[in-house]
């Protein structure tokens, strides 16, 4: 069973064993078309990370049209979330998950991929400082949406991302009430405090900011 058209590594045996994950991944609202087309802002067979992964159907978006040499996955999943995920709403189909069988169905899916891959289960601070030099070329951000946490994951992974890298995201919205969540406020005062500059921020909550003198 394939809960996506963007997909295609199949996922049967794990859903039969896990009927949650089966309800999360096919009746959940995952926006997955709409997410793609901000990936082609950067070149493909470099080195990317995505953090923030929950079962991994997007981190397979990004093998696939990136095709990165390396990718690495980095989660906590159950360092913080306990045993449950959240209620996510339509996201999650309404339905409770174990965050042990998100984590598997991100392992079992990067068995697969193209890439070499890495998944870290554990928090972006730990991963970031097995590193001391900048490695990524991009890097997509889909974890917490509360400013404060996004505005630190944003400066780890600037940290880590090379002078030209792209930094790509979830979830900043601009609504027409005049509603914008906590991304899209983190992300606009952090590229004001360090020199970053948009390359899109589109209606379907995607953006992409890299440094306002990295070609130099």
């Amino acid at each position: 069973m394939i809960p996506h058209r963007c997909l295609k590594i199949d996922m049967g045996d794990l859903y039969a064993q896990h009927n949650d994950l089966m309800l999360v991944e096919t009746k959940g609202k995952h926006r997955l078309t709409s997410r793609r087309h901000i990936l082609k802002l950067a070149k493909p067979g470099l080195i990317g990370a995505e953090i923030g992964v929950f079962t991994g159907m997007f981190a397979e978006v990004l093998d696939r049209d990136l095709r990165p040499n390396t990718l690495y996955l980095v989660d906590p999943w159950e360092k913080l979330h306990g045993e449950f995920f959240p209620n996510w709403g339509n996201y999650s189909a309404n339905q409770p998950l174990k965050a042990a069988t998100a984590q598997k169905a991100t392992e079992y899916r990067a068995s697969l991929f193209i890439a070499k891959t890495e998944v870290y289960a554990g928090f972006l601070e730990d991963w970031a400082a097995k590193f001391s030099e900048p490695i990524l070329d991009w890097a997509y951000l889909d974890a917490s949406h509360e400013y404060g946490a996004v505005y630190r994951s944003l400066k780890l992974i600037d940290a880590m991302l090379q002078k030209n890298g792209i930094i790509f995201g979830d979830d900043c919205w601009i609504k027409p009430n005049g509603y914008k969540s906590d991304v899209f406020y983190a992300v606009r005062d952090f590229t004001k405090d360090h020199d970053y500059q948009y390359l899109r921020l589109d209606g379907h909550g995607q953006w992409a900011i890299t440094r306002l003198n990295g070609d130099e």
